[in-house]
């Protein structure tokens, strides 16, 4: 081949070694070489994001059908996770960036309970971060992983560290909202909730609440009592507020 350089005369042999093996494994009668190459398929994916034809969209409703995730579900959880964003996003400055990375979370949340019920959360944060999802960047991914890992439970920090060593404040608030969104949707019924106001200012964060809330759904009730622990060590003050009519 005249012109190629020593350095691509190294790879050339075990590249085309393992070809070779593909031709004959999966019977391949002909290969034709593409024009394009690395970077224009960057920029195509680019565009793609611009005009709303995200390939990171198709990678999530793609892993999403391979583990039979609940969609019903998830996509109860990922609306209210969109209006507790809405309500929340001006005061903490959230950006689409963040709305976007809410919304994978919100669809992806359960994806571990195709391996096991018991620790779900945790198997999903694995295969989220060492999963191949064509359109994701290794930051992104991973910190997609942190969401869906601590969607629930306890928060360790040194585990969303090792997952991710580079979060932004913007990631604990859309946890925040991840956690709520799945404590109230518990009961994974079809039945719409309860009308709820969410309001925040800076680290105090306020659901307002029905006043007969804690008699008409208990465990839900004590699920938030308990979140309020939770969302301490994650540096949030988060309280319950009962009203009588919520607007």
């Amino acid at each position: 081949i005249l012109g190629i350089s020593t350095r691509r005369m190294e790879v050339l042999p075990g590249g085309l070694s393992i070809l070779l093996g593909l031709f004959d494994i999966l019977r391949i009668k002909e290969l034709k070489p593409h024009p394009s190459a690395l970077r224009e398929g960057v920029l195509n994916e680019l565009v793609g994001r611009i005009i709303g034809a995200d390939i990171r969209d198709q990678s999530v409703e793609a892993m999403s059908t391979r583990m039979s995730v609940d969609k019903a579900q998830a996509l109860r959880v990922e609306n209210f996770a969109m209006k507790l964003f809405d309500q929340a996003a001006e005061d903490w400055g959230l950006e689409e960036s963040d709305r976007t990375l809410l919304s994978w979370a919100a669809r992806l949340h359960e994806v571990g309970r195709s391996i096991a019920f018991s620790g779900y959360h945790n198997h999903g944060g694995y295969i989220l971060h060492n999963a191949d999802m064509a359109g994701f960047s290794r930051f992104d991914q991973s910190r997609l992983a942190v969401l869906v890992k601590f969607h629930r439970g306890k928060i360790r920090f040194d585990e969303m560290r090792s997952l991710c060593p580079s979060l932004e404040k913007s990631h604990h608030n859309i946890l925040l909202l991840l956690r709520l969104a799945t404590r109230l949707h518990r009961r994974r019924s079809h039945k719409p909730l309860p009308k709820f106001v969410f309001k925040v200012y800076g680290n105090q964060v306020t659901l307002c609440i029905p006043t007969e809330y804690h008699q008409l759904r208990p465990l839900s009730y004590a699920d938030l009592r308990e979140e309020q622990r939770h969302l301490k060590k994650l540096g949030f003050d988060f309280y319950l507020e009962e009203r009588d009519e919520i607007r």
